[in-house]
């Protein structure tokens, strides 16, 4: 049996798909009313309260959302295989939001809306993009496309991660070390890491006082790589010229948060990537078929890692 939690539209894309495509397994939406025992596939975002000992069965842990770092592995029996979501909507998704913030910094549109709102008409100095270094933390799927989506606008790229990489039209740096002369050059930084106990607070004062002297930052991972205080720090001593954040800690921020107000500070809800239920189902059937043929899982998640 799969039971799916997510919300009843998703869920109804994916029983129409799965039925279509592989009608010999039996699909649920509700706990309620559901054998535990049967359950051998679930799709969720949260994690039940007490899953390995509600569904003793389950074999196949999907998370809706492409980052796990909400679950609670250590309750979660070591058998269990727990797959992140890597659908192409996703993906395509988180590439156009982190295109369009890159380029609403490089080409000074908040100054030009701030401008607008005084009535003043002024052509600030451009910037071409070879004069311009974009930079990329986390160089997993997701990492990988932005940069390739940013390969055609003739930015300097740079990526960094936990471990070295090679990637084309790309100067690949990795681990602590590497880090900053990583940031020393960089205009523009995106995080793009996964959340883990190494990566958690890693937007502090000190790495972000090694980026040049009015570099901006893009948030698009989660709200806990980045510590607010020294966000608000660095933009009041003009270290930072502006930060976009689509990712907050906690979601939303408290209205008294000085963020929601700064002048320059951009803030989304959560929305540069979310996952397309009709790609994601092909994503999902895909793994259980190679499951079946005791296949590594596409985005199988490696627990050393947390990722």
């Amino acid at each position: 049996m799969f039971l799916c939690l997510a919300d009843g539209n998703r869920s109804e894309v994916l029983r129409r798909i799965l039925e279509e495509r592989m009608p010999e397994i039996t699909f649920a939406e509700r706990e309620s009313g559901v054998d535990p025992h049967a359950v051998r596939f679930m799709l969720t975002w949260e994690q039940p309260v007490h899953l390995a000992d509600l569904y003793p069965n389950l074999e196949v842990l999907f998370c809706i959302g492409a980052g796990v770092d909400h679950f609670a592995f250590d309750s979660l029996p070591s058998r269990l295989r727990v797959v992140r979501m890597v659908e192409p909507g996703l993906t395509e998704q988180m590439q156009h939001y982190a295109v369009m913030g890159v380029l609403t910094l490089a080409r000074d549109l908040p100054a030009y809306q701030a401008q607008q709102r005084e009535c003043i008409w002024r052509q600030l100095p451009s910037r071409t993009p070879a004069s311009l270094c974009v930079s990329v933390m986390g160089l997993g799927h997701i990492g990988r496309a932005v940069l390739e989506a940013l390969r055609q606008f003739g930015y300097r790229l740079r990526g960094w991660s936990r471990t070295p990489h090679v990637i084309e039209g790309v100067d690949c740096y990795s681990g602590p070390e590497e880090l900053p002369r990583f940031l020393a050059e960089t205009n523009i930084l995106i995080c793009l890491l996964p959340l883990t106990d190494e990566t958690r607070g890693l937007l502090s004062v000190e790495t972000l006082s090694t980026l040049p002297r009015g570099a901006s930052v893009i948030n698009m991972a989660r709200g806990a790589h980045l510590v607010q205080e020294a966000v608000v720090t660095l933009l009041d001593s003009n270290h930072l010229d502006r930060v976009i954040l689509d990712v907050t800690d906690p979601e939303p921020l408290p209205p008294q948060n000085p963020l929601w107000k700064h002048e320059r500070v951009i803030i989304t809800p959560h929305i540069a990537g979310n996952t397309i239920m009709e790609s994601a189902a092909g994503y999902i059937i895909a793994n259980l078929d190679r499951y079946r043929k005791g296949l590594l899982l596409d985005g199988e998640v490696d627990r050393h890692k947390g990722y």
